[in-house]
């Protein structure tokens, strides 16, 4: 494969595991978390800083209280060097959040400034850094909050009962 081929690859497959990870936190997906990390990797995530699998199992405790999140990704830049590369791919984080005294909406926007690894072909993220540029949490009045009752069929979940989880292609990720 030539030079030029081998950085589209290379920087194609690395978007793919940022996106894994933004899908893994937002739809809770152990799995799909999993995969966007070296089992020996590191992650210092503004309130948690360890080992990715510790990682892991403490945003999914975090999020298992949220109503809803949703991950959105931004520009990346790219510094390959060999099978190691150096990204900076800007985010922005929605949660509406369950607290004491009724909802949050909590926004967040920053930089996650990673270290990926490429082994056997794969690409996944071995160190990350989060950097946040804005963090708001707004209280929800009761009157913004979702009436009870059944959730319609277009309204995305958390969890593996999330509608897109119906389409064998994004089940398989």
């Amino acid at each position: 494969m030539n030079e030029e081929l081998r950085r589209i690859s290379s920087q194609f497959a690395i978007q793919q595991a940022l996106a894994r990870y933004c899908r893994g936190v937002d739809r809770i997906d152990r799995a799909l978390l999993e995969s966007a990390y070296w089992p020996d990797g590191y992650d210092d995530h503004v309130a948690f800083a360890g080992a990715a699998p510790e990682f892991i199992d403490w945003v999914l405790e975090l999020l298992s209280n949220d109503i809803a999140t949703s991950h959105s990704l931004g520009q990346s830049l790219f510094a390959l060097e060999g099978r190691r590369a150096v990204v900076e791919t800007y985010f922005q984080a929605r949660s509406h959040r369950r607290a004491p005294g009724g909802e949050i909406l909590s926004i967040s926007s920053g930089r996650y400034v990673d270290q990926f690894e490429e082994r056997e072909g794969e690409w996944r993220i071995l160190n990350r850094k989060v950097l946040l540029d804005l963090r708001r949490e707004i209280p929800l009045p009761p009157e913004q909050a979702p009436p009870p009752g059944p959730e319609p069929s277009w309204k995305g979940q958390q969890g593996l009962t999330d509608p897109s989880y119906q389409w064998p292609a994004l089940k398989a990720l």
